[in-house]
Order: C-alpha cells, then structure tokens, then sequence
C-alpha cells in the first residue's frame, strides 16, 4: 500500500504506511530506503540520507539505494561522497541508467565537465531509442560550458527531433544558438516555442532580453506586451526573471509583483528555517557586530570594484567582516583584494544552498548582506533558509526583491523617494548622497592617443558606454539627432557583440547617419577603460535602465553625465551619482529636456568647459567618491537595524 501511495504521489499517506511497516519490523531496508526517499521529496535532505544510508547497512546489495543516496549526498553538498555512492551502485549493476544520470549530475556539480558527459553518454548508450531529453538538455548545458557551441547545437536539435512539441527543448536551443552568435536562428526558435505554447514565459522572455542585447528592435513592442500580458493575467508557464524585465516598461506594482512571483519559488516553510524571530544572538559576550557580505562576484566584475574599499575601510573594532562567495575564482586583483580585505573569506561554490545556508548560520552573524538580489547566477535560496536574523538586500540589484525572507533594503532618497516605499517588500532605509558606493584608489591609466581608439582627430565625442541591452530606439533617435546637428561629431559605443554593432550600424543609416560616425569601443581591462574616458566629450545616459557603474566610472574620469530622470530605481541611478557629486544641472526631467541639455554642451564650449571644472572640482570634495564617510554611513544603519532587532526580540 505504501508503495502504492507512493508510485501516485501521495507522499504524506505512504509516509505514515511505511513508519507502520518499521514500527512492526525495523530493520525493513525497503521501507527504509522508499521513506528516505519521501524525505528527499518533501525538502528533508539529512533525514533522508540517514534513512537510506541505514537500508543500505541492511541490504548493501541494492544498487538503486546506492544512486538515490548520491542524489541526496548532492543536494547536501557532500560531493565526493555523492560520487562514490553512485560509483558503487555502477559497480553493483553496471546496466543502471539512473545511476550514469546521477553520476553525470554530480560530476557536472564538482566541475568535472569531460566526465560528467562521459556519464550521461553512458546512460544514452543503454537505453538510447530514443534518448532521454532531459539527458540531451544536460549534455547541452555542459558542451557548452566546454565551449563546444556546435556540438551543443546538435544536442539541442536532437531533443527538438525526440520532442517536437516540447516549448522547453525549442527554448533551449535558442539559448545556444544566441550564445553561439546565430541571433536570427536563435529568435527564430524562441518564436517557435511560443508557437507550441505561448505561455512558455522563459523564451517570451528569453526573446525580449536578448533582442535588446543584439539591438533588434523591430517588434519589441509586441513582444515586450505578451510578457506583460503573461504576468497580469497569471497565465505564464513560470514567473519570469525580474532582472530580465528591468527594460520593460511597467508600473511600480507591476514590478513588485514580479519580484514576488519569483521569491515565491524559493519559499522556505518557517517551520523548517534555522533562524526564528526571537532567537537571540548565540554570542552575547561578543564585543563587534558580525556581518556578513554574499555573492557570486567577487572577480573581475563591477560589484567588485565598487566594494573593494568599502570592505578595507569597515570600522574592525565595531564590526567583524565576513565574504561569503558562491561564484568562481578567476585569479583577478579584484578577487585577491576582497580576499584580503575580509577578515574570513569562505567558498561556497560547491556547497549546496542549503548546506551553504547552515554554515553561514553556524557563523552566528548578526547581519546577512545581499549583494545579488534578482541578478545572474544570484543564491537566493541560501537566504531563504533564513539563516541570520537580519538580511539586507543591497547594491547589485536595483529594486524590491518582493521576499518575505529579505528585511531591508538599502537606497537613497533620489532612486527610491518617499513615495515609492509602498512598493518594496523591504523596510527602506537611505544613506545620505548616493547608495552607491565607490573605490577612490581606483587607478586610471595614461590617457591615449584618439588614433589608438579608433576616434577621429578632431570633432565632439558623445559617448554611452552602457551596455548594449540599455540602448533603446527612443535614445538612439536622440543620439543620430544630435549627431546631424554637430558636424564631424561621433557617437562611440562599447563593441558589446557583433550582432549590436552591425544592427546599430544598420539603424544609423536608416536615420541618414553615415555608420562610420559609430565608434565601437572593445572591452578592456579597467584602469585603461577609464583612461579612454577622457578622450570624450559627454557621457549620454539611457533610460529605463540608467548608467549605474558605469556613471561612476565616468564621472571619476572627470567626464559629464547627461541623464534623464525615471520612474523607478534602475532609471534614477544616474541622477543620484550626480546629486551626490553636485551636479544636479546635468539631471533632465523630459527626453526633449535631455536632448536640448546635450545639444547646448556640444556647440557651447563655455558652458561645457565650465561645466567640467565644476565636475572636476567636486570629485574629490563631494560625497559621491568620499568613501570614508559612506562607510561610517553605511555603519551606522548597521547599528540601527542590529539595535532595533535587539529592541524586537526583547519585547517578545
């Protein structure tokens, strides 16, 4: 009967059935093994590796236990045991397809990419009529990871052959062909997903974002309306990535619910978090405020070079700094200095979320900050488990994370004003100036010749460095407008993929620009990144999605940011980087405010030049670059959020 229940999925009726079964005769390795295997299901990982690990004590013979403590190993990050699980329930019965499967999911976690292929071959080979598409799907992700683009192609265009009517397996293709520079046959495929089931929200929202990215924005209105649509009516197969969004145009609420929509899949019953609302801080006798900093990029990556100093400067007889990185070591500087800079550096990289959220809790921190939010490769289930009492979401995503299990978020009064607060599942608190912090012992390289950046020798440069994904039709039109308008002027743009730079080429002569008068910018290191900076002559923003980083960077190149303010916080960061450095006359209000702004600094050399004395005069005597005293800022709202759950927990 239980396993009856079991084979149908109802878990908590086969629970009680075989704790009946144990109670008559406790050394039933079946009923062991099947109740961990409930346990595994039912989120319950520990117990269920001690329960299969005890009917394999029993019945040591049973290769099928063996593969399902891999599993179970996996999920709690015990890796090498999880492998040699599997390895022996190969040994046992080397016709065991589930155990090439598991063996295949666990290498691929511990970054064995050639032999995790070799396992998933392996389970093909004995049951290959047809082959399993979820199989075809991993042998995809990991060619490539291996950078084997082509062969990844092929992976996917069988899956598309063994399932025909499979949205998922036509969504995954073009992923891999966009990412193989195929963007025409990768949109293509995205279309043919929501041809088979127009719910599918990953490829309308897959087909939205990377359009931006190739600037093709031809039928982004009606794409970016069936995304909307999806989300307000609730019929999207999945919430939709709220990161990916950030481009599209929508409410305040809209955007919140979004976030919680997404949050909502990571959802931790309270019952089975680590840390309780009254639990008292386990180290009373501690004389510094632990606090806790997580993320995956703690490389060569933007929030690096924001926080750097940041972490350096925290005040050590107040607070104890810890860095928690869920993200790879790319031996950069930037990794090297944070490493430095905490006072303990742990990875967790190979640690499962949860396991990654119980040592994070065994440290006993007073406070957990986010430094991911909704972005790529972000941990959120690790915060889920809920393991510090106070959990902060702050810096890498610009918005509400709509999740219950997120306590604060910290902004500034320009990206989120009093009248957004409604809108924020977090209780907002605000830094003086910018929210932003910043590096002042960033380094900037000898400036270069503009021969050697492609720029011609005389002639004013507008320039955007964002990324290709902010650019929209509505600022490029301004953009060729004022480039008609200034003779001999160009508009130099980051070389972000082939596809934008063709595409951008394309749209410049359609609006009677020479292409020529484009110049793409390569990705280089950082120091001379910011060199270039001053070979320009006017920063242009975007909108919705503003400079962010990348304002910083060229404001600390003495280079002028002209914006325009948005609604929401990711289109007002750029309007607080200039508040906070006393340049609230580059702030427009109205694309025709914009476009005029930026007009009278390139034929008006006097007020431009005046208006670069005055940027050049502030850098170092405004808040925006004064880390010193963002950081005793920052300290204090530590302070005050350490004190008020002291103050809650005592009323109790």
């Amino acid at each position: 009967m239980g396993d009856q229940h079991f084979a149908s999925g109802r878990l908590f009726e086969a629970e009680l059935l075989y704790k009946t079964v144990l109670r008559a005769d406790p050394l039933n390795s079946h009923a062991l093994h099947q109740l961990g295997l409930i346990n595994n299901r039912l989120g319950r990982a520990e117990e269920a590796a001690e329960l299969i690990a005890r009917a394999i004590e029993l019945d040591s013979n049973n290769p099928a236990a063996y593969a399902n403590l891999g599993m179970v190993l996996l999920a709690l990050g015990r890796l090498d045991e999880a492998q040699a699980a599997c390895k022996a329930a190969i040994s046992l019965n080397p016709l065991l397809i589930n155990a090439y499967k598991n063996l295949g999911v666990i290498l691929a976690s511990k970054g064995e990419r050639e032999a995790a292929l070799e396992a998933y071959h392996q389970a093909i080979n004995l049951d290959p009529e047809p082959p399993d598409v979820t199989l075809l799907a991993s042998i995809g992700d990991l060619l490539e990871d291996l950078k084997r683009m082509d062969e990844a192609i092929i992976s996917r265009k069988m899956a598309m052959m063994v399932a025909p009517t499979s949205a998922e397996a036509a969504s995954r293709l073009g992923e891999t062909l966009y990412r193989a520079g195929n963007s025409s046959e990768a949109f293509s495929a995205f279309r043919a997903a929501l041809d088979i089931d127009p719910s599918w929200t990953r490829a309308a929202v897959d087909l939205c974002w990377k359009q931006r990215f190739a600037c093709e924005w031809q039928t982004l209105d009606l794409d970016d309306k069936r995304i909307l649509d999806l989300c307000r009516d609730g019929t999207g197969v999945s919430p939709p990535h709220p990161f990916a969004l950030l481009t599209l145009p929508m409410g305040l609420q809209d955007r919140l619910e979004i976030a919680r929509a997404w949050s909502e899949q990571y959802r931790i019953p309270p019952q089975e978090q680590l840390h309780t609302p009254t639990r008292k801080r386990q180290a009373a006798h501690r004389d510094r405020i632990r606090v806790g900093y997580l993320s995956s990029d703690y490389k060569n990556h933007a929030t690096a070079y924001l926080i750097s100093e940041l972490i350096e400067r925290h005040d050590r007889s107040q607070f104890e700094i810890i860095g928690y990185s869920t993200g790879p070591d790319d031996g950069s500087p930037s990794r090297d200095r944070l490493v430095r800079a905490f006072d303990k550096f742990i990875d967790l990289r190979n640690t499962s979320d949860r396991s990654a959220a119980r040592i994070i809790y065994d440290d006993q921190l007073d406070i957990l900050v986010d430094l991911k939010g909704h972005t790529q490769d972000a941990k959120t289930q690790i915060l889920a488990w809920r393991p510090c009492g106070i959990q902060v979401n702050y810096l890498g995503y610009p918005g509400t994370m709509g999740a219950e299990f997120i306590d604060y978020i910290i902004g500034d009064s320009v990206v989120i004003p009093d009248e957004h607060r409604a809108y924020y599942s977090e209780k907002v608190v605000y830094l003086p100036g910018s929210y932003q912090p910043n590096d002042s012992k960033r380094s900037i390289s000898k400036t270069p010749d503009r021969a050697e950046c492609g720029l011609p020798a005389e002639g004013f440069v507008f320039c955007c460095f964002n990324d290709s994904y902010k650019l929209t039709s509505t600022f490029f039109d301004i953009w060729m407008r004022l480039l008609l308008a200034v003779p001999g002027s160009v508009l130099w743009l980051i070389d972000a993929n082939p596809q934008a730079k063709a595409n951008l080429r394309n749209e410049a002569a359609h609006r009677g620009v020479d292409p020529d008068r484009l110049v793409f910018a390569p990705k280089i290191g950082v120091s001379d990144h910011l060199a270039r900076h001053r070979l320009a002559d006017l920063f242009l923003d975007t909108l919705p999605v503003n400079a962010h980083t990348t304002a910083s960077d060229a404001l600390w190149a003495e280079l002028p940011v002209v914006t325009c303010l948005g609604d929401e916080f990711h289109g007002r960061v750029a309007a607080s980087l200039l508040n906070a450095i006393g340049m609230e006359e580059l702030i427009t209000n109205s694309l025709e405010e914009y476009e005029a702004l930026a007009l009278k600094l390139a034929t008006d050399t006097e007020e431009l030049s005046r208006i670069k004395q005055s940027l050049t005069r502030n850098r170092l005597t405004t808040p925006l670059f004064d880390i010193v005293t963002y950081t005793k800022n920052l300290e204090r709202l530590y302070l005050d959020m350490f004190a008020s759950r002291e103050a809650d927990i005592a009323s109790a």
